[in-house]
């Protein structure tokens, strides 16, 4: 009982091999530049891979990819061969339309977003220089002030007295720069708030339609004891 059994597993792999050995190999050479596609062959296997085993004689196959018109290639397999299989793609409509509007979108963005924004952060650093000198030269006219206090002679008097001077002058016009700039850069951020709120108002980004011609046609089943490949007519 055995040997007829281990006779029958011989006979089974002796076929599978053969069966095998009876299909060739075709290559699909598809020319997209998104490095995604979807193949259809025989209107019933269903590839995301460029190469597949087939039986040999003569087979049909589309090609899908997003933003390109669907292929259509008909090819002959031959035995334990390899055949390439070359499908030149070319751009949609919908896609070219699509590149058009997203251009059109992304200049409305850097019109509302980043050229706004880009003043106001100029402004901020303006402002923020402003400050830092302002501060430097505020001390300096406290430090030749309590100079002055204790100076021993008057030429030390009028030089401490004169570097307060100059130094309170400095500050003066550093501070009035400060607010200057401050509300520059508050009108900058109030005006890009407003811009932006404004794109996002007038505005939607475009979406290229990448929805799969083949996705209706399979559905993929797992379950604790497998999986199927459900396979819809028409």
């Amino acid at each position: 009982m055995k040997n007829v059994f281990s006779f029958f597993i011989l006979i089974l792999f002796a076929q599978f091999t053969f069966a095998q050995s009876e299909k060739g190999q075709v290559n699909f050479l598809v020319e997209v530049d998104n490095g995604y596609f979807e193949i259809l062959v025989d209107d019933s296997i269903f590839l995301k891979i460029y190469k597949a085993d087939l039986e040999p004689g003569k087979h049909s196959a589309k090609i899908w990819s997003p933003g390109y018109i669907t292929a259509e290639v008909d090819f002959e397999v031959k035995t334990n061969e390899k055949t390439n299989v070359n499908v030149p793609m070319v751009v949609s409509n919908e896609r070219q339309n699509f590149e058009r509007e997203y251009k059109d979108y992304r200049m409305q963005f850097h019109k509302h977003l980043t050229v706004p924004l880009t003043v106001t952060l100029a402004a901020s650093l303006t402002t923020t220089t402003f400050m830092i000198y302002s501060y430097i030269n505020k001390n300096k006219v406290q430090e030749n002030i309590e100079l002055y206090h204790y100076s021993p002679n008057y030429n030390d008097v009028q030089k401490y007295k004169g570097l307060a001077e100059t130094h309170n002058l400095k500050y003066n016009r550093l501070r009035a720069g400060f607010y200057t700039s401050l509300t520059i850069t508050g009108l900058s951020l109030a005006t890009t708030i407003y811009t932006y709120r404004r794109f996002k108002k007038n505005y939607t980004e475009p979406k290229l339609n990448s929805t799969s011609p083949f996705k209706d046609r399979f559905s993929f089943m797992p379950s604790p004891f497998g999986f199927h490949l459900t396979y819809k007519i028409g």
